[in-house]
């Protein structure tokens, strides 16, 4: 089971084989960074878009806010 299933398994409920970790000093990371880019494709509507997990964001004048 790669990272990936074990981490779709955990947030699913559904007996991974094994809990999802975030420990990089041992070198295990089932963890990926999904963060908003403004600066892509689904922003260029007038500063407005979704991100990965449906949330609509639009980018204002404040560093770091425009969560709508």
């Amino acid at each position: 089971m790669n990272s990936f299933e074990v981490v779709r398994n955990a947030v699913r409920f559904q007996t991974p084989q094994r809990l999802p970790l975030k420990f990089n000093s041992l070198g295990v990371n089932d963890m990926y960074w999904l963060g908003p880019n403004f600066a892509s494709e689904r922003t260029q509507n007038n500063g407005i878009g979704l991100d990965h997990f449906g949330c609509c964001w639009e980018q204002t004048d404040e560093h770091n806010m425009g969560h709508l």
